[in-house]
């Protein structure tokens, strides 16, 4: 049977200590029927869910009644290759990029989480040092609950019985996707964001379909990073920038110079939510220039549920967006600092010369199909410097950063300027301000 031959071939790519693997194949193949992947495509050196993998993760998902200390070993099957017991870093790359489980990560980020998998330094990643590094990596906690989750593309007929793919084939492609998957809220929530969902502000937001509710679930489970590493103080960081300012190259440099290593932080874009919603390319089939306005509404709303979701599980958060809508984030921040007063926040201001946003702003309309009208980006820069006045008393750090970054577009040569850091302390504590002003210098630290 086609589980039986999943079984086979398992057994053919994982190393006799690995007995967990091979118990995991056969229960499946025992307990449960159905078919599998024809062996054509398993075979295909180009279907990057290589081998048995393919048949494993199939339609019904039914690897995620396995106990889940079992589910690493399914998740590794996937990246690996037949007839290896461990991945190298170049595959490891290519095959997250390829399956888009990179969670929005760089080549760079993606191979220092595989290096910090790589504990025994010979350049490969054994399924022993994966599953270790399911309880200390952020990124590798994320991946294996993403694979154990049965899905990473579309809705499964199972979750959406009544609910096609997306985009709808009869799609209004003159309507947002927040008003085309608009539901009334008295229909309530489903999936695994339930409790977060009944808590958003309806006057702001608007209720979705059911099938909808659970892609935007599948939206945030393959996208971030949502379990990991916890500290006592988290950050909770807001990127703020005109348009065009180089926010995400900003963020990337940063990155990859261990400022703010990525892989080891919740990163909620709402752009990047844009961007892998069906319905943009539809927009952009039909010369819709704003389709960044059309999809804005619900990548908002998905958004704040990964938000949620990820200070709930403690850990630190870098939100990218305007600012604009400051009054939002006002109220926001007074209700997290009430429901989690460990966190800490921190706003990243980012701005940059008119020639090199007017640059930046064309080449993200050539790459992308992103259109930004010339009010619209004045409206954006004169909301952001005024959202930035209105939160700075509500944040603990405020940052300026200048990207100032005159070299060739692919090659990003130079570096953002860090222009200034400012403390805000609430201690109320009179010393410091002795100490600030003392002519002792020994005072000062």
């Amino acid at each position: 049977s086609g589980l039986d031959d999943c079984t086979m071939m398992i057994s053919a790519t994982v190393s006799p200590q690995s007995r967990v693997f091979l118990r995991a194949a056969r229960s499946i193949a025992s307990g449960f029927g159905g078919s599998s992947a024809p062996r054509d495509e398993l075979s295909s050196p180009e279907n990057v869910s290589d081998g048995a993998a393919s048949c494993l993760l199939g339609e019904k998902y039914k690897y995620q009644l396995l106990p889940s200390e079992e589910h690493a070993s399914f998740a590794f099957a996937r990246l690996a290759s037949p007839g290896h017991t461990s991945i190298g870093s170049e595959r490891f790359v290519q095959v997250l990029q390829s399956l888009k489980l990179d969670f929005n990560l760089s080549p760079v980020e993606l191979s220092r989480v595989f290096g910090s998998l790589d504990t025994n330094n010979d350049g490969r990643v054994s399924l022993e040092e994966f599953r270790d590094g399911r309880s200390s990596s952020a990124f590798t906690k994320s991946l294996v609950e993403t694979l154990a989750s049965g899905s990473t593309s579309h809705p499964s007929a199972e979750r959406c019985e009544d609910g096609p793919d997306f985009p709808e084939t009869d799609f209004d492609w003159t309507q947002s996707t927040a008003e085309f998957y608009g539901a009334p809220l008295e229909n309530g929530f489903v999936g695994e964001n339930v409790a977060i969902r009944r808590t958003l502000d309806y006057e702001f937001h608007r209720n979705y379909t059911p099938c909808r509710q659970h892609f935007q679930d599948l939206l945030i489970r393959n996208n971030v990073l949502l379990g990991g590493e916890v500290t006592e103080r988290p950050w909770l960081v807001l990127t703020c920038g005109p348009m065009g300012a180089g926010k995400g190259w900003v963020l990337g440099w940063m990155s990859a110079n261990d400022i703010l290593p990525l892989e080891r932080v919740s990163k909620i874009d709402p752009d990047a939510f844009k961007l892998r919603m069906p319905e943009w390319t539809t927009y952009q089939q039909h010369g819709i220039e704003e389709a960044g306005s059309k999809t804005h509404a619900e990548s908002s709303y998905i958004a704040e549920i990964a938000l949620r979701r990820a200070m709930q599980n403690g850990m630190n958060v870098w939100m990218d967006g305007s600012l604009r809508n400051w009054k939002w984030y006002q109220s926001e921040l007074v209700r997290v600092r009430k429901r989690f007063p460990q966190y800490r926040f921190a706003i990243v201001a980012i701005d940059a010369p008119g020639d090199i946003i007017e640059r930046n702003i064309e080449r993200r309309a050539k790459e992308t199909g992103r259109h930004i009208p010339q009010e619209l980006r004045h409206a954006s820069a004169q909301g952001i410097e005024r959202g930035l006045r209105e939160l700075t008393h509500s944040v603990d750090m405020v940052a300026h950063v200048c990207n100032d970054n005159r070299g060739h577009d692919e090659q990003h040569v130079g570096h953002p300027t860090l222009k200034s850091v400012s403390i805000i302390d609430r201690s109320g504590n009179w010393d410091l301000i002795q100490e600030l002003t003392s002519f002792d210098d020994s005072k000062i630290g």
